[in-house]
């Protein structure tokens, strides 16, 4: 198994804004986890901690660029959905057959494409969406689409096709960096907010046209009513089903319209670099909770996920 690490996104040459990988290739780490991380890792939660006898988790891609064990020309054959919700999805910290596509998948008896990637970004999945259906034999039957619980931050095309995210966590480890020279204004001015509203009513119009049904999957709160009024799911409630579930790493960014810049960094930086930082899950998630990078969904959260999801549309094991 390669010892590298999966830490970036690229555009790459298939048109895809996927993860930079080489297809096929299995990969050891992904975003802060390596070795040094991991040996602190055991240190800190003792000789009992699951990971320290676990067979090591994988992470293989598929063409494209994304997690997936089949590619979508086998997938897209029959009946499939498309599923695309960040880090909750795409399983950092666990193996592949133990995320919630893998489990909603033998729960549906259906394939599932997972596009998931780093973040939360409507822009990534309008773009990759319109290239997938440049190639799939049959649209999907449905696509579940993760919406982002806080309309901020942007990214950035580098001249080597590498996705540069900029956002509060970035604004806390690379202060000083040019690219966020700009980034407190931005964000005070809630221009993302609008960039975020076009893209989400353009891909619901899409698939509109199209005759996919479409489900926003509401992470950050297990109802509308207790999501951070800032969420975009807000402004579509009465138009798109709508699945709420709390799910670990699925509020790293549940601010408030009134929480100042640095309320904002202060969220992010509990919920995110401080578990990466002290090896220790997210304040009010325990170590059942995350897998084997200490912020994400474990393989029980996973499996409770998709089960969640299947109760939603009445589905069951076949």
């Amino acid at each position: 198994m390669n010892n590298d690490s999966v830490k970036k996104l690229h555009l790459n040459d298939k048109g895809f804004i996927a993860f930079d990988v080489t297809p096929g290739k299995k990969y050891k780490w992904m975003m802060h986890e390596s070795q040094e991380w991991f040996d602190k890792a055991k240190k800190i939660q003792g000789p009992d901690w699951h990971w320290n006898n676990a067979k090591p988790v994988e992470y293989v891609f598929d063409s494209f660029g994304f997690r997936n064990d089949k590619e979508l020309e086998e997938i897209s054959q029959s009946e499939w959905w498309l599923l695309d919700a960040g880090c909750p999805t795409l399983g950092p910290g666990v193996n592949r057959h133990d995320t919630c596509s893998a489990v909603l998948s033998d729960i549906g008896n259906f394939g599932i494409y997972d596009t998931s990637l780093f973040g939360n970004r409507p822009e990534y999945t309008a773009h990759n969406l319109l290239e997938l259906s440049k190639r799939w034999h049959r649209p999907p039957s449905r696509i579940m689409l993760a919406i982002a619980e806080n309309p901020t931050g942007t990214f950035k095309i580098t001249d080597h096709n590498t996705i540069h995210n900029i956002d509060y966590a970035g604004s806390l480890i690379y202060p000083n960096e040019p690219d966020y020279a700009f980034f407190r204004d931005y964000e005070s001015t809630a221009i993302p907010t609008s960039q975020h509203t076009i893209l989400y009513r353009t891909i619901v119009k899409l698939c509109e046209k199209l005759g996919i049904e479409l489900t926003f999957m509401n992470l950050g709160a297990n109802s509308i009513e207790e999501t951070t009024e800032i969420s975009s799911a807000h402004q579509f409630k009465h138009d798109v089903d709508i699945f709420s579930m709390e799910v670990v790493g699925g509020t790293v960014g549940a601010y408030h319209k009134d929480d100042t810049f640095e309320q904002r960094q202060q969220i992010c930086k509990e919920r995110i670099l401080m578990p990466m930082l002290t090896c220790q899950p997210p304040k009010g998630w325990t170590i059942e909770d995350v897998g084997r990078d200490l912020i994400h969904p474990s393989s029980k959260t996973h499996q409770k996920f998709a089960e969640e999801i299947a109760n939603h549309f009445n589905l069951s094991y076949y």
